[in-house]
């Protein structure tokens, strides 16, 4: 009798782990997944004076892609280092981003090189309401 409830209280908790883990595990992926983070970031806008600010670095190759990919398309935006501005650093460090490219276009922020959440988010941009313009 011992022995069966010593296994049934294994039996619970590896039970009770596996939902843990599936549910840890649904969230990264979700993260992972998500196109975009929508948050406030007109101080961004606000300080560089563009509606569209990118914060990377020199040698980063999807910065690099991010980059041409917003020049093919004739978007003005703000290019940051975060290695050599300790704003566009403290800011990566605000927003909680775990590397670059960090795209900011209105109210979404872009992790990383995604060209299809880049393209919605500039249309969406640019079909807000001339009262929210700014």
């Amino acid at each position: 009798m011992l022995k069966h409830l010593k296994t049934a209280f294994l039996m619970l908790i590896l039970a009770a782990a596996s939902a843990a883990l599936g549910g840890l595990a649904a969230t990264w992926f979700k993260a992972d997944t998500e196109t975009f983070i929508a948050g406030d970031y007109s101080l961004q806008r606000s300080v560089t004076g563009q509606d569209v600010v990118l914060i990377g670095t020199s040698w980063c190759g999807y910065c690099k892609q991010t980059r041409e990919f917003l020049a093919q398309r004739g978007v003005e935006f703000a290019d940051l280092d975060l290695e050599n501005s300790k704003q566009a650093y403290d800011w990566v460090e605000s927003l909680n981003a775990p590397g670059v490219p960090v795209l900011l276009i209105g109210n979404r922020q872009i992790r990383g090189f995604r060209p299809e959440a880049i393209e919605e988010a500039l249309s969406a941009w640019a079909a807000r309401p001339a009262a929210s313009a700014g």
